[in-house]
């Protein structure tokens, strides 16, 4: 057992003070008076001066530093794994990890994917990480833009009600069975999608028929137990059972092939700006046919590259174990060079939707997610902050390859 390893009682903590701002010193290069105050403040938090010295927390902010204090069984367990294949101390990758999410927003999960300890700087600068979608967000946007209207899926399916394509309604627990049965009555499809206000990710999304009856659907809803939203393992917050009840989309038979138990959705990212718009890019995004309904990747889904000029795979597929798949692992389906069907219709529907959400918002930089209906594209939902990781780890899986680059003419 090495000294990082050993346990120390309150009092031998405070004892070896100086010791332990001394180390932090001279690791971090920042001023003793500095690093000793907010050594003081971790302590009065319940943070030993030993795990701030040794975890490297002087690269987190105090307003994070609690939380990813608390939250770090992952980014233990993460590192520990990490330095029995380097043969390198555990704390030390730990404190890397700690400076590439908190310097670089680098989730947790993608230091191990990218290799990130394995990097030449150079190779570090070509990667296309989360600040950067959130920096495009900020600067293209008008003084007056209305954000909210992305984030909150009723007030979007109002706004954009022209690219919906399916009838929806508004739930909430505290309704009667009169109501809500009054409200479904319109429903023309087989089968409609629970999905809660507050979610990421495609938590706590649900199938329902209606062959079921109404009010059967309406006795699940009512007993429906709140779920957990822990998104990447690093975050928890309820998912609340307010929520959206539409009609399920029919989906293309070309889109079908790809897995029939799921609505697989086109993600494209998009820029309106001064009049000129641009496709930054686009992906698949398709369930794994393990009976769930939802395509998300950190629900077990498949990601997969689509040329923004073609709509054709130009990747291997990337499943939830950050795997590559050339074929779908139920459908069998060949996924390199598949086509999506209607493209030219999702690159004019695509554009025709920015021109809207800056004309009428005031955003220019938007997350689309698109499905393919057999009669051409319909919107599922908008994102004024879209995970561009998703794009590259494509990429990286297939080839080993950042893609700052597609956002390097517009930062």
């Amino acid at each position: 057992m090495t000294d990082k390893d050993k346990k120390l009682s309150k009092a031998e903590d405070t004892a070896r003070r100086d010791e332990f701002i001394d180390l932090a010193c001279k690791e971090s290069g920042m001023d003793r008076d500095y690093i000793a105050s907010e050594m003081d403040f971790a302590k009065e938090h319940g943070i030993k001066y030993k795990v701030y010295a040794v975890k490297g927390y002087w690269n987190i902010p105090h307003d994070l530093l609690l939380e990813a204090h608390s939250n770090g069984s992952r980014r233990r367990s993460l590192s520990r794994k990490i330095a029995e294949e380097r043969g390198r101390d555990r704390h030390e990758i730990e404190k890397e990890m700690i400076d590439a999410k908190y310097n670089l927003g680098l989730r947790i999960g993608y230091f191990k994917t990218y290799d990130w300890d394995l990097l030449s700087q150079e190779q570090k600068d070509q990667m296309l990480l989360r600040p950067w979608s959130q920096y495009m967000s900020e600067k293209y946007r008008l003084e007056n833009a209305d954000t909210n209207v992305l984030n909150e899926k009723d007030r979007f399916y109002q706004t954009f009600s022209g690219f919906i394509g399916r009838k929806w309604m508004r739930y909430r627990p505290e309704m009667t069975k009169e109501e809500f049965l009054q409200t479904i009555s319109d429903f023309t499809a087989d089968n409609v999608i629970f999905k809660p206000i507050v979610s990421s990710g495609g938590r706590g999304i649900r199938k329902f028929s209606l062959a079921e009856g109404p009010e059967a659907i309406y006795d699940q809803l009512q007993e429906m137990e709140i779920e957990t939203d822990t998104e990447a393992g690093e975050d928890e917050s309820p998912i609340e059972k307010d929520a959206l009840i539409e009609e399920f989309l029919l989906q293309h038979p070309d889109m079908s092939r790809l897995c029939s138990e799921s609505i697989n959705t086109i993600r494209a990212v998009t820029l309106y700006w001064n009049g000129e718009y641009h496709l930054l890019y686009t992906l698949c995004r398709m369930g794994a046919g393990d009976g769930t309904p939802v395509d998300s990747f950190t629900q077990g889904g498949l990601l997969i590259s689509v040329d923004k000029e073609t709509g054709r795979f130009n990747t291997v597929a990337v499943d939830h174990w950050r795997q590559p798949q050339t074929r779908h692992p139920a459908s069998g389906t060949e996924l390199v060079g598949f086509q999506v069907p209607c493209w030219e219709e999702i690159l004019a529907f695509l554009k025709k939707a920015a021109v809207f959400a800056y004309e009428t918002a005031g955003l220019g930089y938007v997350g689309w997610d698109v499905a393919v209906t057999p009669e051409g594209p319909v919107m599922i939902e908008g994102n004024n902050w879209p995970d561009c990781g998703l794009i590259q780890l494509c990429h990286w899986i297939d080839s080993r390859k950042g893609v700052k680059y597609l956002f390097d003419p517009y930062l």
